[in-house]
């Protein structure tokens, strides 16, 4: 904390001023809030209830700054499908519609005029449209990190205190084309979108609770199936959305 109030590990002012010591802490909070999910999932005593106070914290929190700083999250915001918002039972307590307007909620996401009739294709939309979501924005770190590598001096672009999974996760991003219909969308999906697909069908094969709506859908979808006939069903329907996530992108990004 002291290093990040001093400003001593920021290469450069302005906007897009990054800030190394603050980089190292907001990479050992994600690791620790995995955790906390992760102890939650497994039951573990007073997990949940230290998940839900701090998923409340944080979310009054975003909801607090957003609204009087929308400037700054919008960047943010405009590629996501999803914001934190506050609901009670009543009607005060709430994320209004024009914080999600002011913020741009997905303004400029691929997914957002994406539809799918079907629970089973909603929730596969959701699925997809999230990885998706996580490959832009990895994709989106290359430039930042390259213009601190300079600054630094750095002999590489990623940081050295990035996990060995992380760092390939960015090298596998940024080495995909732009997403767009035809061979870059098998591209995309063969060697970034499906692995991470058939990593979260392992992850809810193994407890269901993760994303009890989805197992329970591909249950209905393929009973009796096996878990191949799950995961074959899971593949179909997330490569047809991502197929129409690639078409929904506008021509200037395409």
């Amino acid at each position: 904390m002291k290093l990040i109030r001093s400003c001593s590990l920021r290469p450069e002012s302005g906007p897009g001023a990054a800030d190394h010591a603050f980089d190292c802490l907001a990479s050992r909070i994600t690791f620790l809030n995995r955790q906390l999910v992760r102890l939650a999932e497994c039951r573990t005593p007073h997990a949940c209830r230290a998940l839900w106070c701090e998923a409340n914290a944080l979310t009054a929190a975003f909801v607090r700054l957003a609204a009087h700083f929308p400037e700054v999250f919008r960047p943010l915001a405009e590629t996501s499908l999803l914001m934190p918002s506050l609901v009670g039972p009543v009607p005060e307590v709430k994320a209004s519609k024009a914080l999600a307007k002011a913020i741009g909620l997905a303004a400029k996401h691929p997914a957002a005029t994406v539809r799918a009739r079907q629970p089973l294709g909603m929730l596969c939309h959701h699925l997809v449209a999230r990885i998706v979501e996580n490959i832009l924005y990895a994709r989106s770190q290359k430039e930042h990190m390259e213009r601190t590598a300079r600054h630094t001096k750095a002999k590489q672009i990623i940081p050295e205190f990035y996990r060995p999974e992380a760092r390939r996760h960015l090298e596998e991003c940024w080495a995909l084309p732009d997403l767009q219909p035809g061979a870059e969308a098998d591209e995309w999906w063969a060697r970034k979108v499906k692995p991470m697909v058939h990593a979260e069908f392992e992850r809810i094969k193994e407890d269901p609770v993760r994303n009890h709506a989805l197992w329970r859908e591909l249950e209905q979808a393929t009973s009796p199936g096996s878990h191949a006939d799950k995961c074959a069903a899971l593949d179909k329907y997330c490569r047809n959305k991502l197929l129409q996530i690639a078409k929904a992108l506008p021509a200037k990004n395409a």
